[in-house]
């Protein structure tokens, strides 16, 4: 598949995400239960006092976040239900590089690409008190590991062969 680009147009060319493996971000519940789902850990850690501030709660939602994101968008390959036979071209992909059919700049994908900015943007605003630049460098890094794998130049692209077959 080669690399699309441009931006998400409305209309009669909108782009549609024919994959039922993928096709539900692009759903207006997914936002939603995205966003919920974030608050909702940081209300657990409030809840049973694994924190003692909001900021220290945002840095592990944010590096919680990280690793997940990176393992579930950018690392495990092929889609759920399907037999190598059934379609190969999704056994090569990773859930990012089928979304959307690969196009870039569409709403899902900008909402993707847009959480960890604000996550680390929150646990920076609300860790500033601490004066902390070891937790600045390595959110920096996490966010960074999130972030630079959804960039168009990387789609199909594995550093150093890692995770090609």
């Amino acid at each position: 598949m080669s690399r699309k680009s441009g931006l998400f147009r409305a209309g009669k060319d909108k782009i549609e995400d024919p994959s039922v493996h993928t096709s539900f971000v692009n759903q207006p519940g997914f936002k939603i239960m995205y966003v919920t789902v974030l608050l909702a850990l940081w209300a657990l850690l409030h809840t049973l006092r694994l924190v003692d501030n909001a900021g220290t709660a945002w840095t592990y939602i944010l590096r919680l976040h990280a690793v997940v994101t990176y393992i579930f968008f950018h690392w495990i390959k092929g889609a759920p239900g399907t037999g190598l036979l059934e379609d190969e071209t999704l056994q090569a992909q990773t859930f990012w590089e089928q979304i959307d059919s690969g196009y870039f700049g569409t709403p899902a994908r900008r909402f993707l690409c847009v959480v960890p900015v604000v996550i680390f943007f929150v646990a920076l605003v609300l860790n500033v008190q601490h004066d902390d630049l070891t937790t600045l460098i390595v959110n920096s890094i996490f966010t960074l590991v999130c972030l630079v794998p959804k960039f168009e130049t990387f789609f199909n692209v594995r550093i150093f062969g890692i995770n090609k077959e």
